[in-house]
């Protein structure tokens, strides 16, 4: 993964995402069993995660001047072979980098719940909706099942539940089933109202039920 990364064009976008992905192995938890380091790519941008939580305060981090990796060998390691910049530069780099191209600010989220870090890049597409990076094109499968997801979902439920069940479709790309009670603590809602999400989600055939009611789980 390393030399996929080093081979992207050496652009100082290419560079804040090279970062990304070095914060997310130097800062991992790697004795956690919070789920692996996942880089998933869309066409409009990047979502690192990696299991652990996060050893500044997020101000700082923002803020950046220090820096107190969970993996400091790791970290001179991968400085050695060219990786990473000076010891809290590097999330402000982004930033910077983010801010002159005019994108949204990168939002950095810890999930103390699940035990992980989230850090989202979105960047701008052209006008036919093309990736600016030539590599960060989803495939025609991909884009098929994203959009017959989303137009499933938008018939029986509205944007404001939507964004309710997306927590639960993010979780269940890194997991492959949800329970009932990991989804209550990722939604924020009741009971009754996560059977009501599941529910939807299973009608569109984007999770199938298993187990009895006293271990049910939904399985992608």
């Amino acid at each position: 993964m390393l030399k996929d990364m080093q081979r992207i064009e050496d652009t100082s976008v290419h560079k804040a995402i090279r970062e990304a992905f070095v914060n997310m192995i130097i800062h991992a938890d790697y004795r956690m069993d919070a789920g692996v380091l996942k880089i998933v790519k869309f066409n409009d941008g990047f979502r690192f995660s990696n299991p652990g939580s996060l050893k500044l305060p997020k101000e700082q981090i923002y803020k950046g001047g220090e820096s107190k990796a969970r993996n400091p060998h790791m970290q001179t390691m991968l400085r050695m072979v060219g990786f990473g910049d000076n010891a809290g530069s590097g999330f402000p780099d982004i930033l910077k980098i983010w801010s002159d191209n005019g994108w949204e600010i990168p939002e950095l989220m810890e999930d103390t719940i699940l035990n992980q870090v989230t850090l989202i890049l979105k960047y701008k597409t052209d006008e036919v909706g093309e990736s600016i990076f030539l590599d960060a094109k989803m495939s025609e499968e991909d884009k098929k099942t994203e959009r017959g997801l989303s137009e499933d979902l938008s018939e029986v439920m509205t944007a404001s539940d939507y964004k309710k069940v997306e927590a639960i479709i993010l979780y269940l790309e890194d997991n492959k089933y949800v329970t009932p009670q990991i989804a209550e603590k990722l939604t924020g809602k009741s009971a009754p109202t996560v059977r009501r999400y599941l529910k939807m989600l299973v009608e569109t055939g984007y999770v199938k039920v298993d187990g009895s009611t006293s271990n049910i789980k939904y399985v992608i």
